[in-house]
C-alpha cells in the first residue's frame, strides 16, 4: 500500500513480512512495531529502530523491515524528529485483515495436508470476513480463491503455509538465554520468522493454526 503525507511518501508490505519505505526530506525516520497480546488494552515493543538515509538513493529511502511471517496482532507507526518539539508520529496503522485480499501459498504436494491447510483457511476467512486467493499444487483448491490479482504486492497479507527450515540466523538467534529462538522486544521468543515454534511433531491442522493465529 502507499500513503502520502505532507512530506513523505510511504511503501508498506506485509508480503510475507512486514516491510516499509519512507521517502522523505528529514535526518532519519524513526519506526516501530507493537503487539497486543491477548487482547490487552496496551501493547507490546516487538521491533523498533531509527531509519536513515540510504547513503546510495537520490531520494532519501528509509528501509524498515519485521521478519515476522506468520500473523499476530500489530501496529506500526512512523515518527520524525521536529527541532525543538521532538518526535512526531506522522503515520500509524493496525494490520487488519477485515475486507482484504491475502494470498495464501501452500508449500505441500501432499493432497491430504492441502486439504486440511484449506479448511482450516476458509475458517480464517470466515472469522476475518477477508477474500483468499490460493497457490497450491492442484488446480481444484486454486479454483476456490475468491480473487486473483496480477501483482503479489497487490495483497494485503501472503501466507506460506509449509514445514520450512530454520533461517533465523541473525544476532537474535543467538542470544544467549536461548541459542534455538528468536527474541524480540526482549520478551516475544519464536522458533523462526516462519513458525512459532518448531513444527516437526506437530500436526498439519497445528502448523497452520500456529501461522494463522488460529
Amino acid at each position: 500500500m502507499f500513503i502520502e503525507t505532507n512530506n513523505e511518501k510511504i511503501s508498506l508490505s506485509f508480503n510475507p513480512f512486514i516491510s516499509l519505505e519512507v521517502l522523505g526530506s528529514e535526518k532519519f525516520y524513526y519506526v516501530e512495531v507493537r503487539e497486543f497480546v491477548d487482547n490487552e488494552p496496551t501493547s507490546r515493543i516487538v521491533e523498533s529502530y531509527e531509519v536513515t538515509q540510504d547513503p546510495y538513493s537520490d531520494w532519501g529511502e528509509f528501509d524498515f523491515t519485521c521478519f515476522i511471517e506468520f500473523y499476530f496482532d500489530f501496529e506500526i507507526s512512523i515518527y520524525k524528529f521536529v527541532d525543538k518539539h521532538g518526535l512526531q508520529r506522522i503515520f500509524s496503522h493496525r494490520f487488519t485483515e477485515n475486507g482484504q485480499p491475502i494470498k495464501f501459498n501452500l508449500h505441500s504436494k501432499d493432497e491430504e495436508d492441502c486439504k486440511i491447510w484449506v479448511e482450516r483457511i476458509l475458517e480464517y476467512k470466515r472469522i476475518k470476513s477477508c477474500y483468499v486467493n490460493f497457490n497450491s499444487y492442484y488446480k481444484e483448491i486454486n479454483d476456490l480463491s475468491d480473487i486473483f490479482l496480477e501483482d503479489e504486492q497487490d495483497y494485503y497479507k501472503t501466507y506460506n503455509i509449509g514445514r520450512f527450515p530454520k533461517t533465523s540466523l541473525d544476532f537474535r538467534s543467538t542470544d544467549e538465554r536461548s541459542e534455538t529462538a528468536v527474541w524480540l522486544g526482549n520478551w516475544k521468543k519464536i522458533w523462526s520468522y516462519q513458525h512459532p515454534r518448531f513444527w516437526m511433531n506437530l500436526s498439519p491442522k497445528e502448523i497452520i493454526d500456529d501461522i494463522l493465529g488460529l
